[in-house]
């Protein structure tokens, strides 16, 4: 055998061994639980954006307002 394969057969036991040390442990996902946290993460990021969307949409509207009611004042006084 080659020193390359050689190499990742160890890697690949390793990995193996890391996998049923984890499994013992209650520490490995599933694939769904794994799918699952991935879609949480998306779901939270599009949220954040929608979020921050609306955020310049609130100050933007704010600010007309006050301009507006600023103008208004002037013309009453």
């Amino acid at each position: 055998m080659s020193s390359g394969k050689d190499g990742s057969m160890l890697q690949r036991g390793w990995e193996r061994l890391s996998r049923r040390k984890k499994r013992r442990n209650g520490e490995e996902l599933t694939r769904r639980q794994s799918s699952q946290i991935d879609d949480e993460h998306e779901i939270q990021h599009a949220n954040d954006a929608l979020q921050a969307h609306y955020n310049k949409r609130f100050a933007f509207i704010s600010f007309l307002l006050s301009v507006i009611l600023s103008h208004d004042n002037e013309l009453s006084d």
